[in-house]
């Protein structure tokens, strides 16, 4: 191996190192009860929209010192909750000035993949300056939606960015007190998105528009009254 190529092993094993200095690991994960029924848990209220799960056989008491930790991760600044669906768990949080969104495995918090962008954002109040709406999983694709109103289509394998909407550059979206913090919603081929409207009676802004899922274009808008 010559040295360019020995640099660049080094260089994606040292990131691969410090990736994981946030991840402990503590114990395998016990197997799945005979019969148990799982399910994924894509959006924020769950797969029924309703923070509801049909899963079955789960430990209707814990031991006194609380069910094992299998596995433990050190996130930055969110509000954002984690989505898991087909053995990727999605963690969106603020870190070194990007938000971050990371493909983990949910048995042992191994690194898939990571996606992450600049942001400039400082809540008024003093509270964490993170992510407030949970990643929303639709199939191929994920849907994020920063504190600032950067709204962001990923595909699930690869973290591969599919297309991008800013609100405030794109519609004039205003940030509320605390950033922007509404969840996406996937409805058939489309994503629903709160823009917020206008805080002045007298201006006409987007309250709500509606891209296509795999291209992000604008299919509707619904404007102020």
């Amino acid at each position: 191996m010559n040295w360019i190529g020995c640099c660049v092993y080094l260089f994606f094993f040292l990131n691969y190192v410090i990736a994981d200095e946030r991840l402990s690991f503590h114990n395998k994960p016990n197997p799945l009860p005979g019969g148990a029924v799982t399910e994924n848990w894509p959006r924020f209220l769950g797969p029924h929209h309703d923070g509801t799960s049909k899963e079955s056989k789960l430990l209707k008491s814990w031991p006194e010192k609380g069910p094992k930790v299998v596995w433990e991760l050190k996130r930055g600044e969110t509000y954002a909750a984690p989505t898991i669906v087909d053995g990727r768990l999605f963690s969106f949080d603020l870190a070194d000035g990007n938000e971050r969104l990371e493909c983990r495995d949910p048995e042992t918090g191994e690194l898939k993949w990571e996606f992450k962008y600049p942001v400039q954002y400082r809540d008024r109040y003093g509270f964490a300056n993170g992510p407030r709406a949970s990643p929303v999983i639709d199939k191929e694709i994920l849907i994020i939606a920063g504190v600032t109103g950067q709204i962001r289509a990923i595909e699930v394998m690869t973290g591969k960015p599919v297309w991008h909407q800013d609100l405030q550059n794109e519609y004039g979206y205003e940030l509320g007190f605390f950033g922007y913090g509404p969840q996406p919603f996937v409805w058939k081929d489309l994503v629903l998105v709160n823009v917020g409207g206008s805080k002045n009676a007298e201006v006409k802004r987007v309250c709500v528009a509606a891209f296509d899922r795999k291209s992000g274009k604008e299919v509707w808008r619904y404007m102020d009254e």
